[in-house]
């Protein structure tokens, strides 16, 4: 049956370190594990069978995603959000920053990303494969998440200082192929907005 389907892949698995500063769709993708292959592998596949004309797909390439929708949020103790609200609440002694916390990232909230894949089916065409970064757009440094935490709680965030660790200093989405094809606004992808959803969502 002729249809459409969204992939979502993970930003930093499919463009890898080589890449700095704002990401366009169009940079090669730099695999540095067996997983981001396989990521970049699941994409092609996606693309080939969608030439057949046997579907309409669409890759959203998120980045990271924060937020709260519907009484859940992330808990993935691999990300920083989530560590900043158990260090909050005693479940970890601190929070682990980098050198002095200065290395950014893109972060967009859940409903924003939802917004995209619903823009997205809405718009693909059977025979098409379509690529869309998806991302604020906005840079947001470690140490920043872990100030606006303080704030949007009113409680100290402990943290400890690492040596600074190699990696990509910037990294943001280059949106503006996902706004312009598809109409679509990181509407509320606000720092601000994105920690206070996701702490009453874990708070409760």
């Amino acid at each position: 049956m002729r249809g459409t389907t969204p992939s979502r892949i993970a930003i930093d698995k499919v463009y890898g370190s080589q890449h700095v500063g704002a990401i366009g769709e169009d940079l090669e993708p730099h695999p540095e594990s067996p997983y981001a292959a396989s990521k970049v592998g699941a994409e092609q596949l996606v693309a080939a069978y969608a030439a057949t004309g046997a579907i309409g797909a669409v890759t959203l390439r998120c980045f990271n995603i924060a937020g709260a929708a519907n009484g859940r949020t992330d808990t993935d103790t691999a990300r920083i959000i989530p560590n900043v609200f158990r260090a909050l609440t005693g479940e970890l002694p601190y929070i682990t920053l980098n050198g002095d916390g200065s290395a950014v990232r893109d972060f967009v909230h859940i409903l924003d990303v939802v917004t995209a894949m619903r823009l997205s089916l809405a718009a693909v065409k059977v025979g098409e494969h379509r690529v869309y970064n998806i991302g604020s757009g906005t840079a947001s440094s470690m140490a920043q998440v872990v100030a606006t935490a303080e704030a949007v709680t009113g409680l100290p965030v402990p943290v400890r200082k690492a040596p600074p660790k190699q990696e990509p200093q910037i990294l943001t989405a280059d949106n503006s192929r996902a706004v312009k094809e598809l109409g679509w606004l990181p509407e509320r992808s606000g720092l601000i907005e994105m920690i206070a959803d996701a702490w009453r969502t874990w708070h409760a």
